[in-house]
């Protein structure tokens, strides 16, 4: 029989020379995913660790901590054994038979030779940690996205053996991304994804998982699970339905919900195109033939109880035929469920996300804050004009409980700061569908007034939507990033002068005005760690702030000393503000001294001048 070629893009093209084989120390690294289906990751294709690298350098390592947050732990906490899992390829190049994987569990004592797959001895080629949304830069991929909550991104090869007369090599790199989500309704599931990248012809390819890790916690572990298969969905079972057995003295009930692991055909191809193996039971050991022979078997038996205790089942597709250039791409999931049911409709729920592209829930969009500036008040409202989007009727198709709850939009937060766009904010309400089992039943309103205001300074609001929880997954409710506004509260522009004053009058250089509510000057120099345990920008010489008011547009203002000399000229144009600000600087650009000054304004319309005095006190 023929077997296809796979003509997948290669994405790692300059994986190449740089990578021989060394004797070096290599950069074994390991990171957890602490959210949602939680787990270790390490870059030798296991979630576990050689012996020699556990204690000192990473010595909480328990294998895997799985169920941390997800739907199925009480406390936070399961116990199980899928550290042990491990990528499994078996090929023929040439005549030549070959089996790689990472470590499994030996009756004579898994040492450093049990690990087939390494990094290069490159000091970058560790665990990779990627946020949603960031580029990762690795240098074998260096324009990867993080798109879910947490991305892990790892390479290794099976010819960068400490000791490569312990393995027959295939040859291969792979990349291993894994992908974890902690939100509710999103986080019964761990994503692997892998790429197989051969650098020699390869003939017969079989890749697989092997998974081995029982449920519990204690000397016991793994004796009494049950172990079976879904052969339509291709996903392996592990049970401890006695639960109390396993050593441990609490409630042993904790454990009685399965875990399991499934695997996807690679990009191109379907199930039914390839052949598969369900099996268990068998360790893993150096010899290859034997290993590959178990793994194309083709068996497909419900294993029950593992006949040697340590719950290790054996899942495996093929056959391919790879060349070097292309790149074998294909996806394997843990999961977590409170039933073998549950975990079906975890797996149906998870194909829908991977099939959409990965997209959560989402906030209802936050209204356009509208605004009229007043005498010493703001008016706010969002209701929507026009054709503005009207965010009480936002739907989310995402959402699990889409079509059936008819309003999932449940309410407003309004926000105020007076000292900048980014806060700090102060809330000022919070406005929601009334009548329901969410928030505080407030009701809803489309308009504020906020009053007490200073007149001729800076006001910022903002306003956030609120969704209800999802009615189905329970995914929590969720809040909308901020529409923000900025607001000068004051009185309309006069026609004439006649009523022009200047604040404060006096001005007082030992008053420390940047730090008045709202603040009268605004620090705008180098940022620095202040007193206040935080970062904020340094008040300078040109922050200072005389402010004339009450002053019409157009007019000009020039200010004097008692002797008739100029200090500053300044003109105002400005027809929706009746204010203009000085730094108390001259027209030459030098700060001025303290003392009496005069000052006149002539309206440009009527020629009418005023004139008057202040007072700086340096």
């Amino acid at each position: 029989m023929v077997r296809p070629i796979i003509l997948v893009c290669l994405l790692f093209s300059f994986l190449s020379a740089q990578y021989p084989p060394d004797a070096a120390i290599f950069p074994v690294d390991v990171k957890a995913h602490r959210m949602g289906n939680s787990s270790y990751i390490n870059n030798l294709s296991t979630t576990n660790m050689p012996e020699q690298y556990n204690n000192d350098l990473f010595p909480n390592l328990l294998m895997a901590e799985t169920g941390q947050g997800v739907c199925c732990a009480e406390n936070g906490h399961a116990f199980s054994g899928n550290g042990l899992r491990t990528l499994l390829v078996g090929a023929m190049r040439g005549s030549q038979t070959i089996f790689t994987r990472g470590s499994g569990w030996r009756a004579d004592g898994a040492d450093i030779y049990g690990y087939e797959w390494w990094p290069s001895n490159n000091d970058w080629d560790t665990v990779w940690v990627v946020s949603k949304g960031d580029t990762g830069g690795m240098p074998y991929w260096p324009d990867f996205v993080g798109f879910a909550q947490q991305n892990f991104v790892t390479h290794y090869g099976d010819y960068y053996m400490n000791h490569p007369e312990q393995q027959n090599q295939l040859r291969m790199d792979v990349i291993q991304t894994t992908h974890a989500w902690g939100l509710t309704g999103y986080s019964n599931w761990l994503i692997y994804n892998y790429y197989l990248i051969p650098r020699t012809p390869l003939t017969d390819v079989w890749v697989g998982i092997y998974n081995m890790g029982g449920i519990g916690h204690g000397g016991n572990i793994g004796q009494d699970d049950i172990l079976s298969f879904d052969f339509d969905r291709q996903i392996g079972f592990t049970e401890d339905p006695n639960g109390n057995d396993d050593d441990y003295n609490l409630n042993g009930d904790r454990y009685d919900y399965p875990r399991a692991f499934n695997i996807y055909p690679p990009e191109g191809y379907s199930v039914d195109e390839l052949q598969w193996t369900f099996d268990h039971g068998q360790y893993l050991n150096h010899i290859d033939i034997d290993m590959y022979n178990f793994m194309t078997s083709g068996n497909q038996r419900q294993p029950g109880n593992d006949p040697r205790g340590i719950s290790s089942i054996w899942m495996a597709m093929g056959p391919f035929d790879l060349e070097p250039g292309d790149t074998l791409k294909f996806r394997s999931a843990s999961l977590q469920g409170t039933s073998k049911d549950h975990v079906r409709e975890t797996l149906d729920r998870l194909d829908e996300f991977i099939a959409a592209g990965y997209p959560l829930p989402s906030p209802p969009p936050a209204p356009k804050l509208k605004t009229i500036a007043g005498d010493n008040q703001v008016k706010l409202y969002w209701y929507p004009e026009g054709d503005e989007e009207n965010v009480e009727e936002w739907q989310d198709p995402f959402r699990m409980d889409y079509g059936i709850v008819q309003q999932p939009f449940e309410g407003y937060q309004l926000f105020k700061s007076s000292f900048s766009e980014y806060g700090p904010w102060t809330l000022l309400a919070i406005y929601d569908v009334p009548g329901n089992a969410f928030e505080f039943n407030f009701g809803l309103e489309r308009e504020y007034t906020d009053v007490g205001l200073l007149n001729n300074l800076e006001y910022y609001y903002g306003i956030k939507s609120i969704s209800k929880p999802d009615q189905v997954s329970g995914f929590k409710a969720l809040t909308s990033s901020m529409e923000t506004v900025t607001v000068i509260p004051g009185t309309e522009v006069p026609e004439d002068v006649g009523n022009v004053a200047v604040v404060p009058n006096p001005y007082r250089g030992d008053e420390y005005y940047h730090y008045y509510n709202p603040p009268w000057e605004k620090a705008s120099g180098t940022t620095v760690w202040t007193v206040n345990q935080n970062f904020e920008p340094m008040w300078l010489e040109q922050d200072r702030r005389i402010q004339f008011i009450n002053v019409p547009s157009p007019s000009k203002i020039i200010i004097y000393t008692l002797s008739g000399d100029v200090v500053r000229t300044m003109k105002h144009d400005d027809s929706q503000r009746g204010y203009i600000d000085w730094n108390l600087t001259s027209d030459a650009g030098q700060t001025i001294a303290s003392g009496i000054y005069l000052y006149t304004v002539q309206s440009q319309l009527t020629n009418n001048i005023q004139t008057g005095k202040f007072v700086v006190v340096k």
